[in-house]
């Protein structure tokens, strides 16, 4: 079993707000909205995907960790604040965008979790997982 764990060099940063409870993986399922009260509207982004990712197999699970980066925005100290209004809105914005894609395009698409956001523009870290070990359609993304 293949396993390749690089959840330490994804520059996580934890925020001093008290710790809430998982409640779920970023993962909108079908027939659900994402709340977007208080959330102020961002411009159109672009993004540029890393040319590796990093797999592991979880049991039958595959779980892939995968950065890209927003190229027209500037980093803001919020997106090291998870609870702050510009993290979720990004968040947000990201998920509305990707999910559908993803769902669309990939064999066994799973969930998507945005794990972080660090400087570099801005870097956006993240993790997919799949129903499959091995999709067949995933030497692209």
């Amino acid at each position: 079993e293949a396993h390749e764990d690089i959840s330490d060099e994804l520059d996580y940063v934890p925020t001093t707000e008290p710790s809430e409870p998982e409640t779920g993986s970023g993962f909108t399922p079908a027939g659900e909205q994402h709340s977007t009260a208080g959330i102020t509207a961002l411009p159109p982004l672009r993004y540029l995907t890393t040319p590796t990712m990093t797999m592991a197999l979880h049991g039958r699970e595959l779980v892939v960790f995968f950065s890209l980066r927003v190229t027209n925005m500037d980093f803001s100290e919020d997106l090291f604040n998870r609870t702050s209004s510009e993290y979720r809105s990004l968040e947000h914005s990201l998920l509305d965008v990707l999910l559908p894609f993803l769902q669309a395009n990939l064999t066994g698409f799973k969930n998507l979790e945005i794990l972080n956001f660090r400087k570099g523009s801005v870097v956006v870290n993240s993790k997919m997982k799949f129903t499959k070990s091995v999709p067949y359609n995933i030497t692209e993304a």
